[in-house]
């Protein structure tokens, strides 16, 4: 009797992991289906072709002043970039609040 109860647990364990495993792969087919799964794709080749030209005219725009590093550090250990270049100009990030982006992640 005691093996017959502790078989029928296992048994039903296993039949209820079975049924969420189907329902978990039935969600998940359901987002793809959902999903716009060939816009994804383009958005996600047209930011990577962005990414390069930006990275690309950087490196000119250092390259044609003679510079080679992007990254300056001030005496205060605050660090800026340049970014991106826009209308002939360099665009930079700077880590100004670092402080605050270290609390935070």
């Amino acid at each position: 009797m005691k093996n017959l109860i502790i078989t029928l647990i296992c048994l039903s364990s296993f039949i209820i992991g079975q049924t969420k495993q189907k329902k978990i792969q039935t969600t998940k087919d359901s987002l793809y289906i959902k999903t716009n799964v060939e816009f994804l794709l383009d958005l996600s080749s047209r930011l990577n072709n962005d990414y390069k030209r930006k990275k690309s005219e950087v490196n000119d725009w250092l390259n044609k002043r003679g510079k080679t590093n992007k990254v300056i550090t001030d005496s205060s250990g605050r660090s800026i970039w340049i970014h991106h270049i826009e209308n002939g100009l360099p665009i930079f990030y700077s880590t100004r609040n670092i402080i605050a982006a270290k609390t935070t992640s």
